[in-house]
């Protein structure tokens, strides 16, 4: 699942950089990520959730035109995005066959950097993911001090080796998934960061595995 339904607002652009040609690259951001992605994983289907004002657009539908036609193989199939990124990921949830076997992995249309030593992680990984290992996601150190703070009074400095950035693509086992799905119609809540921190909450245990300082997520126009 490729997850572009983001506004982009703090790139400045009018055009959500998810469909920008970016660093002279010939093909949009979401592209060069689905196809990273997809290629890693061996993909036999590919959802995108796309931002509601751009899932009829040109920027959005030429260059989706050209991949599909270029990979005959993989199903893909476009679903419009909600108001946050749980949202979005719920209404991608809706396309998925819970009760077969086997892995989803979830991904940010803007990090398309995945190394091949990363790429080779994400298989071994997404190959573990089981019962007892229902849900993964890349984390890496953080390297500069953080704290909590209120307006401008800093509260606490939380203990910075028990802290880490989570990346993407985060990792659920489909039969998992579908037991989360059916856990949480008791509740509306929309505000579940990422898909590990909504696994959490419906009482799945979550586990990391290395992410890659390369893997940035392109969010601001100095990231390119």
């Amino acid at each position: 699942m490729l997850l572009l339904a983001g506004s982009g607002s703090r790139f400045g652009n009018r055009i959500p950089k998810q469909f920008l040609k970016l660093s002279g690259n010939p093909e949009p951001l979401f592209i060069q990520s689905l196809k990273r992605i997809a290629s890693i994983v061996k993909a036999d289907q590919c959802i995108l959730v796309v931002h509601p004002d751009f899932i009829n657009q040109p920027d959005f539908l030429e260059p989706l035109a050209d991949y599909t036609i270029s990979q005959p193989d993989i199903s893909v199939e476009v679903i419009s995005g909600g108001k946050t990124r749980h949202e979005s990921f719920r209404k991608g949830t809706a396309l998925i066959n819970c009760a077969q076997e086997g892995a989803l992995l979830v991904h940010d249309a803007n990090r398309p950097f995945i190394s091949q030593p990363f790429a080779d992680s994400i298989q071994k990984n997404a190959a573990s993911l089981s019962n007892h290992k229902p849900c993964l996601v890349p984390v890496i150190h953080l390297v500069d001090s953080v704290c909590r703070a209120k307006e401008d009074s800093v509260l606490e400095y939380p203990p910075r080796e028990q802290l880490f950035r989570i990346q993407t693509p985060q990792m659920i086992f489909l039969p998992a998934l579908g037991e989360a799905l059916n856990k949480s119609w008791q509740n509306n809540q929309n505000t579940y960061p990422d898909e590990g921190s909504f696994m959490l909450a419906m009482g799945f245990p979550v586990f990391t595995y290395p992410g890659d300082i390369q893997n940035i997520k392109i969010t601001y126009e100095a990231d390119t």
